[in-house]
């Protein structure tokens, strides 16, 4: 080998020493996918969003200022409610889809000791006053004509430890935390005003504790959701329904059944 040759080695080989690989998103169905990338990275895909519109009639949204009357003709005020849902699935042509992004948390095992599991991430805390969640991942695209979804959460969501969650997780510790004693989390919480008078102006909680409520909601025609873009899923939620023949001052393991068995009969799609 001449000298020449040598040196046009030398200069390939440090020119091949300086070079940094490029980081980049390496898959086709991401919104960022770089062919130019040499190593993967940071890749970000279209999301599974729900909207939620709070109704006190068809055509008219909840206000929270707003007085009402039970089944008693007493007046209330609903200060706030909150409540979960979870495994939220879309029907397409290739059947059922979720975004079952399952992370390792800390649980409590059968005997309340600590242990890990993967524990499902669809799930949600929806609020009266949000409005708009982001539940996953969500790569699919298509015609779509049902929905299914559950008011609560399956076992190891219960089961999750909540002081042992990131910061801000829905089922983490906080102001808005639906985690109990013992080592449970509730289903839905409702804070009402049962006296408005002013001399016995009262606020009270009820909540719920129970098995999950599975709903099935079907599109008027298929909702279309184009490749590359979110799936925006927008339900419709009629409170007055919701709160239907209750009695504030009655019962409390009454309410509680009512709360259960109405919200079936409050849910529904938005085309």
């Amino acid at each position: 080998m001449n000298k020449t040759q040598w040196l046009l080695l030398m200069i390939l080989l440090a020119l091949t020493g300086c070079y940094d690989e490029k980081e980049g998103c390496l898959d086709p169905a991401a919104l960022n996918f770089d062919v130019s990338a040499d190593k993967d990275c940071c890749c970000e895909y279209p999301k599974l969003k729900l909207k939620v519109n709070y109704k006190e009639t068809d055509s008219t949204s909840f206000q929270k200022m707003h007085y009402f009357k039970d089944v008693g003709e007493q007046v209330y005020k609903i200060e706030s409610f909150s409540f979960f849902l979870s495994h939220i699935e879309v029907k397409g042509g290739a059947g059922w889809l979720d975004v079952d992004d399952s992370l390792e948390r800390w649980v409590f095992d059968g005997q309340g000791l600590p242990e890990k599991a993967l524990v499902s991430s669809n799930v949600v805390l929806l609020k009266n006053n949000v409005l708009k969640y982001d539940f996953g991942d969500f790569v699919d695209f298509g015609a779509y004509d049902s929905v299914r979804l559950e008011m609560g959460m399956d076992e190891l969501q219960q089961a999750a430890i909540p002081d042992s969650l990131p910061q801000g997780h829905v089922l983490g510790v906080g102001v808005d935390s639906m985690w109990v004693s013992p080592k449970v989390y509730l289903q839905q919480k409702w804070v009402i005003v049962t006296d408005t008078s002013a001399a016995n102006y009262t606020v009270d909680t009820f909540t719920v504790i129970g098995s999950n409520i599975p709903f099935d909601l079907a599109y008027h025609s298929a909702f279309v959701v184009k490749k590359g873009k979110d799936y925006e899923l927008e339900i419709a939620i009629n409170i007055p329904e919701w709160l239907k023949d209750i009695d504030w001052q009655g019962d409390k393991a009454e309410i509680t059944d009512k709360l259960s068995n109405n919200s079936k009969l409050a849910i529904s799609l938005v085309q």
